[in-house]
């Protein structure tokens, strides 16, 4: 269930830059190396990729100004070459876009890429202080993760799996966002199973097309991870939506979705119950 926004809730702290600094090879020294264990290219590249997007985003001008010459991302993306997975062209284009993104801002949560809590939050704050087009809003959104105890305790490789679904559902719709609502579509991970999305400049008519659009892509790019890593039930999350009113902030936005989720899991929690006991 989700914690009251009130609730003090611990700042997930970022560790992309950390990961991608500790790993790195002075240029004086061989590429041929092996990399730390504790952190595989699958995993560095899926939260770099993310960030691209997000600091996109977030930080358009300052990423376009950052400049090369990120060790890490330089020496992952020639295995890439290397290993026929990418042409040189590809490898330079991340390779430049994922060194301006951690340039650019250097708070993203490490598991998903999407901005952490505090960033966020920030940015929530300073978006809804923009005046939108007329007969236009813009719309927060609060998505819980359903069932993630559940994969954590139950799926294949346990914690990691469920790690893996919570990037999946969070790059899926990072991409979509910026696909179609370019800069004004952000998302962020404010705890362990609970993202926020602000929707600047939109109608909950445009959002709620834009969910039903994507939901069959969705269900397809979810069902890859979900058999791969035998998740015990299917990636999904409970989602509760407010649009911005005269005076609002972050918080007063999040108490209505937040209040919105708590019932809304009641609800189907109740229906459950009841067919348990019809079943029984």
């Amino acid at each position: 269930m989700p914690n009251s926004p009130d609730t003090q809730r611990p700042e997930i702290k970022p560790r992309a830059r950390q990961i991608a600094r500790r790993d790195a090879l002075p240029l004086s020294q061989p590429e041929a190396l092996p990399p730390r264990p504790e952190v595989t290219d699958e995993e560095f590249l899926n939260v770099a990729e993310v960030a691209i997007l997000a600091a996109k985003q977030e930080h358009p001008d300052t990423f376009r100004e950052a400049e090369e010459g990120f060790e890490r991302v330089q020496r992952v993306s020639r295995r890439q070459v290397a290993r026929r997975k990418w042409t040189r062209a590809r490898a330079d284009q991340f390779e430049r876009e994922a060194f301006a993104a951690y340039v650019a801002a250097d708070s993203y949560d490490e598991v998903t890429g999407a901005l952490d809590r505090g960033s966020f939050v920030r940015s929530v704050s300073r978006g809804i202080t923009k005046h939108p087009h007329p007969k236009k809003t813009h719309v927060y959104m609060d998505t819980d993760i359903n069932k993630l105890k559940d994969m954590n305790e139950k799926s294949k490789n346990k914690h990691a799996s469920a790690d893996r679904a919570l990037a999946t559902y969070a790059k899926f719709h990072i991409m979509k966002l910026s696909e179609h609502f370019g800069y004004r579509g952000r998302m962020g991970r404010l705890s362990g199973d609970e993202f926020g999305i602000i929707i600047e400049d939109t109608t909950p008519e445009e959002v709620e097309t834009f969910f039903t659009n994507i939901a069959e892509e969705r269900a397809a790019y979810f069902g890859v991870v979900e058999q791969e890593e035998e998740l015990v039930n299917p990636i999904s999350a409970t989602m509760a939506m407010t649009t911005f009113e005269p005076g609002d902030t972050f918080d007063s936005m999040h108490r209505r979705t937040d209040a919105e989720l708590v019932a809304l899991k009641q609800a189907r929690n109740n229906i459950a119950q009841q067919t348990t006991q019809e079943n029984g």
